[in-house]
């Protein structure tokens, strides 16, 4: 899970900051199906979990240059994540009960 993703950014902008890391099956960025403004939260779903561990030590803290730091997390889909992967997150983050799924 992925937070404080810049409002201008969009499904396409968010996959090609991700890409590098590995096989991304799937990026999107949760919008307000009222409004369509971004939430400012996305999720992404790589095709390795080595894949993701990496992504999530690479783009956590990432600087947008728009003022916002992104946050990267494991996102409670209930799988098996490595160590490596648990620690690279910093702090722990409860989403809304809005948050988009993917």
């Amino acid at each position: 899970m992925v937070f404080d993703i810049p409002g201008n950014w969009t499904d396409e902008d968010f996959h090609a900051h991700f890409a590098p890391f590995g096989h991304v099956i799937s990026a999107k960025i949760c919008m307000d199906s009222v409004t369509t403004v971004s939430k400012g939260v996305g999720f992404v779903t790589y095709a390795s979990l080595t894949a993701a561990t990496t992504a999530m030590q690479g783009m956590n803290g990432f600087d947008t240059k728009q003022g916002k730091f992104l946050r990267v997390t494991i996102s409670n889909g209930g799988n098996q994540y490595t160590p490596d992967a648990v620690a690279a997150q910093t702090e722990p983050v409860v989403p809304s009960a809005d948050a988009c799924t993917n």
